[in-house]
């Protein structure tokens, strides 16, 4: 039996298009870092993943995803809108030659940046899908898609009541996992000392990651109690 398969629209992927694929100017990081934001662009064309997912996704550091996009904007593909501090940045794309380029060479193959039609339908015997249903399929199914718990836990270090924690978890909207998630390691680095880090219940229960603002640095040094009140962190 072959243990061969069709890979025709069988994978939601990233896509790198063909313009950049043979760009000698850019790393392999910084094409597929495009490709993926490309993923995530939504109706008006911009991007905001944080760069902590990025990491994730790329399997690399934040800070080489800082490089990545230092490429991309330095080669005038992107430029980054910088948002406020519990906001991850917006990525926008722009117009640039060597698109020009690659559609005189290849404007007449099907699979590049500018299609033959506006609708291509699969060449292969049985698939009906067009090329413009998979894309919005493909688009759906992304920005539904949900964030591992485990994700959340390991990232916020205070490990306290994890069935409870999973639980509201699993019950948020996909969006905001997404917003929780981006939040979370500000929150961290804000408190260094988990005895003043929220629980994660209480963090999840009072939708922390809509604060305006990140708490000043606490924990680092031992502030003065009044007698008669309890030292502990916060609950």
């Amino acid at each position: 039996m072959s243990d061969t398969f069709n890979p025709h629209r069988q994978f939601i992927c990233a896509l790198v298009p063909n313009w950049i694929m043979r760009r000698k100017e850019l790393s392999h990081g910084a094409k597929l870092l495009y490709g993926r934001l490309a993923q995530f662009a939504g109706k008006d064309g911009r991007a905001n993943p944080g760069q902590r997912l990025l990491a994730t996704e790329l399997c690399v550091s934040e800070r080489m995803v800082r490089k990545y996009v230092h490429e991309l904007t330095s080669n005038n593909l992107i430029e980054v809108v910088r948002s406020g501090k519990t906001e991850s940045n917006r990525y926008q794309f722009k117009k640039h030659e060597w698109m020009d380029g690659d559609r005189n060479k290849y404007s007449g193959q099907v699979g590049t940046l500018f299609p033959v039609t506006p609708d291509i339908s699969s060449a292969h015997e049985g698939n009906n899908v067009s090329y413009k249903e998979n894309h919005i399929k493909e688009n759906q199914e992304v920005s539904n898609m949900r964030i591992p718990f485990e994700q959340f836990w390991d990232a916020y270090g205070k490990k306290v009541d994890k069935t409870k924690a999973q639980n509201k978890w699993d019950r948020l909207s996909t969006k905001d996992q997404q917003r929780a998630i981006e939040h979370v390691p500000g929150y961290v680095r804000a408190t260094p000392d988990k005895q003043f880090r929220k629980n994660p219940v209480t963090y999840l229960n009072g939708k922390c990651w809509l604060d305006e603002d990140l708490p000043e640095s606490i924990g680092k040094q031992h502030q003065s109690v009044p007698a008669g009140f309890p030292s502990g962190g916060a609950q």
